[in-house]
């Protein structure tokens, strides 16, 4: 009998037996490639592993962020383990944290070789890839756009998101059903970062982002431990994690050139011998970005995928974490009415006793806003700590160093993990940390102890608009409804491996009105 090779057409099991055996042959390369004498740092190392693999299998026992938490307590906050051919040194000292993050920061780069390489499909070479004087120039180009200048319009997009989303509630109360918390805050947050970034509507970023990023967020989180998922054709997420970052670009690139034309014509309008012209368009960070891109006649493919990685860049950055933080915040508060209760009388002071549905709640200036939500502020804060909505980022050693303090030799290429995690989770800095402690925010937070946004000239920009969005969504939420969580079995427990951290199934609850 001929083989089915001869016609050109491969059998579905031999399709398996090639794939198999790539993943084999691509193992057993890395076995013969790692390194058989280990790194001495003259830290702590944790005990354990195999070759090549390393601890990497005792960190997918759970969570890799739990566990290298808890190896800090074991091992102290400067320790070091073997995983993936490589030595790591792994790092919450805030000592070590400010030498890394801040004095030495051009020498510890970004990692784009393992924790980042599955999103660079979105990141790209944007602001949170970016190195040195590309770097400098996007952050110079951005700073006062993120900073200052949306934030004006936060405010009025942050209501009418919620003023959205509280339509939706009324609607599961009168239905007497459920709704999922944690997702609706990811479509929330993810209508107000397009529109201050792309204007879009509410209902296109449910169409488009909404869709488009999840698959790729959710197979790039899966190939970080375990990145032999890149060469696994024959699994549907392969192709549909490709799939995803075709259409996401195709998208983003569409709506760049969509708004470079409507530039153009209204740069004409005055050569036209227009005499009147309509109100004019409200400017987007996009716009900023356009602003310093090069012209027409120096414009190319890489002028385009520039802009395109600082519209993803922005977007997936701009929703994640803030979604997180308000799953967390509105979990904790509606577990303890103490706690509930200040923040509704902070709201109360702030927009009046509630005797309305948010439908017609008006909303005063981001400075009133910014002074007196201070306890949302620290709700919100203090989630982030707690969950280490993002639990750790890693660095890359471009030169071999020496700390001094603790004689810390630390070789050209290694990997340093940043727990941020283990920074948050410290009992010297924050006493019973497991507690879920809003006022602890009211205190002076020691420097390079509180690591949500990372630290240091590379601090996240994004957090300013995060934090302001987040504090009025939850304390216009909080004032107006009662939530009570359903599914209590797992609804404090947090997703093993998805970053920023997301509850393990959600937060399904049932909702009241207060009004």
């Amino acid at each position: 009998m001929a083989s089915s090779f001869s016609n050109g057409i491969i059998a579905p099991s031999q399709l398996l037996t090639l794939a198999l055996l790539s993943c084999v042959s691509y193992v057993c390369f890395l076995l013969l490639q790692a390194r058989q004498k280990r790194i001495a740092f003259n830290v702590p190392d944790v005990k354990g592993g195999l070759p090549f693999f390393g601890v990497v299998f005792n960190m997918l026992k759970g969570s890799p962020w739990d566990t290298m938490a808890n190896w800090a307590k074991e091992y102290g906050s400067i320790y070091s383990f073997h995983l993936f051919g490589s030595d790591s040194l792994c790092v919450s000292d805030p000592n070590l944290l400010k030498y890394i993050l801040n004095t030495k920061m051009s020498i510890f780069k970004k990692d784009l070789d393992w924790v980042y390489r599955p999103f660079l499909v979105i990141l790209g070479n944007g602001l949170v890839t970016a190195h040195g004087d590309s770097w400098r120039k996007q952050r110079n180009l951005l700073s006062h756009t993120l900073r200052i200048d949306i934030l004006d319009e936060i405010p009025a997009m942050a209501l009418r998101a919620v003023q959205r989303l509280s339509k939706k509630i009324d609607a599961s109360i009168a239905a007497g059903t459920t709704i999922n918390m944690a997702e609706e805050f990811r479509h929330l947050t993810l209508q107000v970062i397009a529109e201050a970034i792309l204007s879009l509507s509410p209902e296109e970023s449910d169409e488009t982002f909404a869709h488009m990023y999840l698959p790729i967020v959710e197979e790039g989180n899966l190939r970080t431990w375990h990145p032999e998922r890149t060469f696994m054709p024959f699994l549907p997420a392969y192709w549909e994690y490709h799939a995803s970052v075709k259409k996401l670009n195709g998208y983003v690139s569409g709506l760049i050139n969509a708004r470079r034309a409507l530039r153009r014509v209204e740069a004409a309008r005055p050569e036209a011998g227009m005499t009147s012209s309509p109100v004019p368009r409200k400017q987007d960070v996009l716009d900023k970005v356009l602003q310093a891109a090069p012209s027409d006649a120096d414009w190319t493919e890489a002028s385009l995928q520039q802009v395109c990685d600082e519209v993803k860049t922005f977007i997936l950055a701009g929703h994640e974490t803030s979604a997180s933080m308000l799953t967390w915040s509105l979990y904790e508060l509606s577990q303890n009415q103490t706690l509930r209760d200040k923040l509704r009388q902070q709201a109360d002071d702030v927009y009046g006793p509630v005797k309305s549905p948010i439908a017609r709640a008006t909303i005063p200036p981001k400075d009133i806003l910014t002074a007196k939500l201070d306890y949302a502020d620290c709700c919100l804060r203090e989630s982030l700590r707690k969950y280490s909505v993002v639990p750790s980022v890693v660095r890359v050693c471009s030169e071999p160093l020496v700390y001094e303090k603790h004689n810390i030799h630390i070789p050209r290429g290694t990997n340093v993990m940043i727990n941020i995690q283990g920074a948050h989770w410290n009992e010297e800095n924050w006493p019973e940390p497991a507690t879920y402690r809003p006022e602890r925010f009211y205190e002076t937070i020691k420097p390079y102890t509180f690591l949500p946004f990372v630290d240091g000239p590379r601090m996240c920009l994004g957090q300013f608009l995060s934090l302001l969005e987040s504090k009025i969504v939850l304390s216009l939420l909080v004032q107006a409804y009662d939530f009570e969580v359903v599914n209590t079995e797992d609804a404090g427990k947090t997703h093993p491996f998805m970053v920023p951290i997301i509850p393990k199934t959600g937060h399904i609850m049932k909702v009241t009105k207060r009004y």
